[in-house]
């Protein structure tokens, strides 16, 4: 059982065989013959497996587990190549906006539109004084960039 797929269609195939297994015992206990109400009925089972004092985890248990596990692998794989792709990507723009002037010309106004869509200010003002060096304003505010050239 390597994938994903694979392990939850065991945890459908043994939670399927697991109801039925109940419900032949809940019919072999003669529970269809009274009314109870589900309030009762859980009340019941809960009472029998306080009384079972059961140490032993369930298959289906351990193969749901399971399945949190590899989908929670499979998230922090996805967000660890996601970084990688945007380290590779910024780090191959560094070098391309360092070796071609006019590329960081035509990208400077492209960034700074772009830090300037963050919702909190002050993060992306920090992020423009983190990316001074290849912003058109030296990663100032628009307004005191604009003060300083009609000086």
């Amino acid at each position: 059982m390597n994938t994903l797929e694979e392990k939850e269609a065991r945890v459908a195939k043994v939670r399927k065989r697991e109801e039925a297994r109940l419900i032949k015992l809940a019919e072999k206990a003669g529970l269809f013959q009274w009314r109870l109400s589900s309030a009762q009925l859980e009340t019941l089972l809960r009472d029998g497996l306080a009384a079972a004092d059961t140490k032993r985890q369930s298959q289906l248990l351990r193969l749901e587990n399971d399945v949190k596990l590899t989908k929670k692998r499979q998230s922090e794989q996805a967000r660890r190549e996601d970084a990688q792709r945007k380290i590779l990507l910024g780090s191959f723009l560094i070098a391309q906006m360092e070796h071609k002037p006019a590329l960081k010309v035509e990208m400077a106004s492209e960034l700074e539109r772009f830090l300037d869509l963050h919702k909190e200010p002050k993060v992306a003002e920090r992020n423009k004084e983190l990316l001074k060096k290849w912003l058109p304003t030296g990663g100032k505010p628009r307004e005191q960039a604009k003060a300083k050239a009609d000086e």
